[in-house]
């Protein structure tokens, strides 16, 4: 499967939405964004190798903005 990529608009909502999905049983980790995707955020996205929609849906219902 490959791995799809959720940017976070700071390294904080990325530590807090890691384990969000972590309590929902989702594992996720966190990277540093390329230069070119960073000029839209800070710089840092989740990897998510699986239930990739289910952790969208997570992150938005628990007030984590998605860029």
């Amino acid at each position: 499967m490959a791995r799809q990529f959720i940017m976070v608009q700071s390294v904080t909502y990325a530590m807090k939405a890691k384990a969000l999905l972590r309590n929902s049983g989702i594992y996720a980790d966190i990277t540093k964004t390329s230069k070119h995707s960073a000029q839209k955020g800070c710089g840092y996205s989740l990897i998510i190798n699986k239930d990739f929609d289910r952790a969208v849906k997570i992150l938005k219902e628990n007030g984590i903005k998605i860029l």
